[in-house]
């Protein structure tokens, strides 16, 4: 059993050739998500991490780190996303608070990711989106398309995000495969989603409410999500309107720029 890593593959079999993903330019159907996500589930496994091992991404939002969440919860890793906003002494922190194994980043993130692994000899992986010869496009080229996610109980962690660290220091929260999938079904009742609802996602995925009460809970009902790498005004209403979205969660301040727009 691997509750949340259940979720892609129930809507692939339902709606495999469902747009589930935008970004940009690219549309990623559910069958293809499922069979990247199994792909790059496949390559960190053989690149030794095993089941409970800490695995974080560092990036703006962006197709490849909902590839990279999929792929370690059905993988039996957790996932421990790292704010792109984190000095280099908050990564390192984090990295050594956790036993981080592997960090996903961008060419943007790529000098910070290495120098905390320099200083603090970890993470043993820095994996960066863009490097066509790194682990994650790599697998995508390489490793089977098909997996039988790894058991985990559903008490077990499925993802650490840390706090702001407004009024002490920053620390992880852990949540499992109970709480999400509560969480998901929760969301998807409240808010009556549907296989026809599309879902803006203007928050960062390194904030817990992204992924955990946005991108699962679309992605397991079979809707659409699309993504913002960063909130812009101009850029929201254009996707709303491009897009058909019928969604999204956004705190006051972006409710009053789009309505004095």
């Amino acid at each position: 059993m691997n509750v949340v890593g259940d979720f892609v593959e129930r809507s692939a079999r339902r709606y495999p050739e469902r747009v589930a993903l935008i970004d940009g330019d690219a549309r990623i159907t559910f069958a293809e998500l499922l069979a990247m996500s199994n792909r790059l589930a496949n390559g960190l496994l053989r690149r030794g991490l095993r089941p409970g091992d800490r695995v974080s991404y560092h990036s703006n939002n962006r197709w490849e780190v909902v590839v990279t969440l999929l792929a370690t919860v059905r993988a039996g890793l957790v996932v421990a996303p790292i704010n792109v906003m984190a000095t280099e002494a908050e990564f390192g922190e984090q990295v050594d608070d956790l036993g981080t194994r592997a960090v996903f980043t961008t060419s943007e993130g790529a000098a910070v990711a290495r120098s905390v692994r320099a200083a603090r000899g970890g993470p043993e992986h820095v994996i960066l989106y863009e490097d066509p010869d790194g682990a994650f496009q790599r697998s995508l080229r390489e490793e089977a398309p098909s997996l039988t996610p790894v058991d985990r109980d559903p008490g077990d962690t499925v993802t650490l995000f840390y706090t702001s660290g407004t009024t002490g220091r920053s620390k992880g929260v852990p949540h499992d495969h109970d709480f999400i999938e509560a969480v998901a079904q929760s969301n998807i009742m409240a808010c009556r989603y549907t296989a026809e609802d599309v879902f803006l996602v203007t928050s960062p995925m390194f904030w817990t409410v992204a992924p955990i009460h946005c991108v699962l809970p679309l992605l397991k009902i079979g809707g659409t999500v699309v993504l913002m790498r960063r909130f812009d005004v101009d850029r929201c209403a254009e996707l709303v309107a491009g897009h058909g979205v019928t969604s999204f969660f956004g705190v006051p301040t972006m409710y009053a720029l789009l309505v004095d727009r």
